[in-house]
């Protein structure tokens, strides 16, 4: 749909870009193929204790936990993926895209492929907003040729924004359709490309970032109750305290 919308409409000076354009395209789908058919870091029965060793479990985040379906010791850091049915070490997340996990054996190779398909949207988004504008100006829709009774002079006038969206939205809906689905798919590729760099950056997975959140939740939790039954605690003695100096009262008055 791109192609037939947006290459058609390029000129011969740019004609390039139809060369350039489906080498970016079969480089985001070499990656993805890469990236569907690598391993994530399956935990097995033969490689558990190097990933125990690399990870060792700590009691807090990562307790020492048996894994009931593939039963084996979990390293710290992993987790059992009920899509993949299999322990994946340093587990990040399961990704609908791909369709497999990404945790320790892969997890390059899917910064690799967001790094690709990045690129390859924000091209898609550039050059269909450059071929759709370079098709209006050809058009004269840009600009409009004015005689200039004053000076004896024809002069180039831009025309109004509004009128020239409004033109390619009539004449090349399809190309517009496009152009603004790849610069959307640009913006959130970058998004979560940032997002999977920040976390990169810090040293911990998506899946980390769960787990700390639940273990901060469940220590607020836990401290929010102390701290009630330590002001229950403090106020059945007080009232005790009360219930006495009432009592001695009592007995003196009589």
């Amino acid at each position: 749909l791109y192609c037939t919308s947006i290459f058609v409409l390029l000129d011969p000076a740019s004609s390039y870009h139809w060369y350039t354009g489906t080498l970016s395209m079969l480089h985001s789908l070499a990656w993805f193929i890469i990236a569907c058919r690598s391993d994530p870091g399956t935990v097995t029965a033969g490689n558990v204790r190097a990933h125990r060793a690399l990870y060792a479990c700590d009691g807090g985040v990562w307790p020492e936990k048996m894994c009931s379906t593939c039963k084996l010791m979990r390293p710290a850091r992993s987790k059992h993926c009920r899509v993949c049915n299999r322990c994946v070490a340093r587990h990040d997340h399961h990704c609908g895209w791909i369709n497999n996990c990404v945790g320790l054996g892969n997890h390059r190779l899917f910064l690799a492929f967001l790094a690709a398909t990045t690129a390859m949207a924000a091209y898609g988004a550039a050059l269909g907003a450059r071929t759709l504008l370079a098709a209006a100006d050809r058009a004269g829709v840009l600009r409009h040729k004015v005689y200039d009774i004053h000076s004896s002079r024809v002069q180039l006038v831009s025309m109004p924004r509004a009128y020239v969206t409004r033109w390619l939205l009539h004449v090349y809906p399809l190309g517009v359709a496009c152009t603004l689905f790849m610069c959307a798919a640009t913006v959130l590729m970058l998004l979560f490309t940032a997002y999977q760099l920040w976390n990169v950056a810090a040293g911990k997975t998506q899946y980390e970032v769960y787990r700390w959140r639940d273990l901060y939740v469940q220590l607020l939790d836990e401290a929010l109750q102390r701290k009630q039954q330590q002001e229950q605690s403090a106020g059945g003695g007080a009232g005790k305290q009360e219930g006495g100096e009432s009592k001695g009262k009592g007995g003196g008055s009589r």
